[in-house]
């Protein structure tokens, strides 16, 4: 996650050096000119609703060796009951992807992310209910888990860009100060 900000940071920093003298030379509308910048490097902090999952099932017939401790012979096909849980998000959700400062779990669950859903399948031979909700929750406690792990750093990230965008822009107009007394020398 640190080196995504970084990558934001290092883009930030490019884009002012690029643009700012444009700004000074023209006498443009600097706090309108920061303003902007710090709207577009503002990161929408991720959401997601946990409140309103959609559920969906569907049987497929698989393999026994796909399906280890399920199983009682690996060799025969197996009814598998599948549910998929579904959850709608919201903000900059593709950062979930990103470990966070603070690290990982060694093994986490399948999570498939498309277009602002989170989407992940609990399967069962037998229709464990009981399993089934707790491998469910697991997946869910991970999602909740990693999203309070971001949240800080990217709130931190959110607090700092304004007088991060003001000092690097002052610091471009100093040295366009500068560049314009050493040309007036000539």
């Amino acid at each position: 996650m640190q080196d995504e900000l970084a990558q934001r940071g290092q883009k930030l920093r490019a884009e002012i050096q690029n643009t700012a003298r444009s700004v000074i030379k023209a006498n443009g509308d600097e706090g309108t000119y920061i303003a902007d910048l710090v709207m577009r490097y503002t990161i929408a902090l991720p959401q997601l609703d946990f409140e309103n999952i959609q559920k969906s099932e569907r049987y497929e017939e698989i393999h026994g060796s796909q399906l280890p401790g399920e199983a009682t012979f690996p060799d025969h096909m197996y009814r598998v009951w599948i549910v998929t849980f579904s959850l709608k998000g919201n903000g900059d959700l593709n950062l979930l992807r990103y470990v966070p400062r603070g690290g990982a779990p060694l093994s986490y669950p399948q999570v498939k992310f498309q277009y602002d859903t989170f989407s992940f399948e609990v399967r069962s031979v037998t229709k464990d209910i009981e399993k089934m909700k707790q491998e469910k929750e697991r997946t869910l406690s991970f999602l909740r888990e990693r999203l309070a792990a971001l949240l800080p750093d990217l709130e931190e990230h959110n607090r700092a860009l304004q007088g991060n965008v003001t000092r690097l822009f002052e610091q471009q107009k100093e040295l366009f100060s500068t560049d314009k007394d050493l040309l007036d020398q000539l």
